[in-house]
């Protein structure tokens, strides 16, 4: 007979149109364990978790909790049963104080003869940061905190709220390192309470390091159950993709490439300071440093998107010279896919043609726009890159992670460019994804397209770059070539430690 776990969900099921989200769904787990949900966008881990934090309603199926049927219906539900739910992007209301972001649930325990009680709010609030080792002020505004220290705030939240179930969807996407390796002990000190922590991430190593067991979905179903201790990185992935998913390795051999773009001396206050190099012909070139390291700033400078307080960027002519090029006529000839699809590389209640075409509408016109010529196109692009969606008429906000930053490189590779630059390419996508995008940029490459990548991601770098530009505090301190690309050498020379060392 089995065990009986604290958590279970039974059988559940949810339907949206067209979709069977949650089909006989059965997830358990015990006080004091870390349990991975993973799949690809779309297999319904995020439903269910949604679900269990009463966000979305089941149509059908059952929940337990220490032995008792539980409703969840709604959010009210959830915080009576002790669940709380930690979101990709913080909920935090950024003009009040961290403390009152703390007790925003249950602000009413502070009020006192129509007053609030800050001394005794800001008291609590400092015992919970504590205790989480959150170096955060009770009293600053929200709007000037870091985004760890907002992810923070949710984690004292959910112990100010007594929670039992903590729920974590892609909590580490935005943050530095350092971060991460706070957020990781914080749940560790989570398992050591007793607490049932759910974990949602693309981030398999951080499956591994962090979980006991990780439940696999796949297509609204569960269809595996590891212990961590059992099983590889590899294993995972063939468990999610329910096939071996290829690793894209970029082998090409550095030969005498041509430079096609030069940057020099470029300067953008207060990041980007005195930046040199040049990007070859066909070659992919890494921008490697930690989060907030100046990565994303010197690609904004570079096409014009933040003004430069000084330097120049020179690109070559057809006719071999270097020319020097203004940052909005290189953002113009060349193509750009921004690290945020959501904030500005996509229109989200666009269809997918129009997000797919709007880069190219020279090509679709004469004296007016010809919407049919620019549906073809769409549906060949959407073939092309294996965009999983009814038609091209879905609005694009309805895709998963996966296809949509499949669009936004859609739109690009149909400028046909000869300089690619590409900030996180596949940030909050799944290993199909991710192992389809790794491709199509090595496959840019080979064609002759100059590809300056952005990651955060060292295995991309890894992986696909033929060389590794070291980015610190806004300038470029080291260039690593392809055959000495490594973990450790990344690392310590994006955290300095070579140069502190004298070596």
């Amino acid at each position: 007979m089995q065990e009986q776990k604290y958590f279970e969900a039974k059988g559940l099921h949810k339907y949206f149109p067209g979709v069977h989200a949650l089909n006989d769904v059965s997830i358990a787990a015990d006080k004091g364990e870390v349990l991975g949900v993973i799949g690809i966008n779309g297999a319904g881990k995020s439903t269910f978790m949604n679900a269990l934090a009463g966000e979305i309603c089941i149509d059908a199926g059952e929940y337990y909790i220490n032995g008792v049927k539980a409703e969840i219906r709604n959010q009210k539900d959830s915080e009576k049963n002790k669940i709380a739910l930690i979101h990709q992007e913080a909920v935090v209301f950024k003009d009040i104080t961290v403390a009152e972001n703390i007790f925003i649930y249950n602000m009413q325990k502070y009020e006192k003869a129509g007053c609030l009680q800050y001394k005794k709010m800001f008291k609590d609030a400092a015992k919970y940061l504590e205790m989480i080792g959150a170096d955060v002020n009770p009293k600053e505004l929200v709007k000037n905190i870091t985004v760890g220290q907002k992810q923070m705030i949710e984690i004292a939240r959910a112990l100010a709220r007594n929670a039992e179930i903590v729920l974590f969807d892609e909590p580490t996407s935005s943050l530095s390192i350092e971060e991460k390796e706070n957020l990781f002990r914080i749940i560790g000190q989570l398992k050591e309470q007793k607490k049932i922590v759910m974990y949602i991430t693309h981030f398999l190593d951080e499956i591994i390091r962090v979980c006991d067991r990780a439940t696999v979905m796949r297509d609204g179903k569960v269809v595996g159950d590891f212990r961590m201790s059992e099983v590889s990185t590899r294993d995972l992935i063939t468990g999610i993709a329910g096939r071996e998913v290829e690793t894209i390795i970029n082998r090409t051999e550095e030969s005498n490439r041509e430079d096609v773009l030069k940057v020099e001396n470029l300067s953008c206050y207060p990041m980007v300071k005195n930046v040199n190099f040049t990007a070859k012909k066909g070659e992919i070139l890494g921008l490697w440093g930690l989060l907030g390291s100046g990565r994303t700033e010197i690609i904004r400078s570079i096409l014009g998107l933040d003004k430069a307080d000084g330097g120049n960027v020179y690109r070559r002519h057809p006719n071999g010279d270097m020319v020097k090029i203004s940052g909005h006529r290189l953002l113009e000839e060349c193509a750009y896919v921004t690290e945020d699809r959501h904030h500005d590389g996509l229109f989200m209640p666009m269809p997918i043609w129009k997000n797919i075409t709007m880069a190219n509408l020279r090509k679709f016109s004469n004296i007016q726009m010809n919407e049919k010529k620019e549906h073809i196109y769409a549906k060949e692009m959407i073939r092309e890159m294996e965009i999983k969606t009814p038609d091209e008429n879905v609005s694009v906000g309805t895709l998963s992670g996966g296809n949509q930053q499949k669009v936004v490189m859609a739109r690009c590779i149909g400028k046909n460019p000869d300089i690619f630059f590409i900030d996180e390419p596949t940030r909050g996508v799944d290993v199909n994804a991710k192992s389809f995008i790794h491709k199509k940029i090595l496959e840019l490459a080979q064609r002759g397209c100059t590809v300056v990548m952005v990651s955060s991601e060292i295995e991309e770098n890894l992986n696909l770059c033929d060389r590794v530009l070291i980015v610190r505090n806004g300038e470029i301190t080291a260039e690593v070539k392809k055959k000495d690309i490594n973990k450790q050498n990344l690392m310590d020379l994006c955290l300095g430690i070579e140069k502190e060392g004298g070596k």
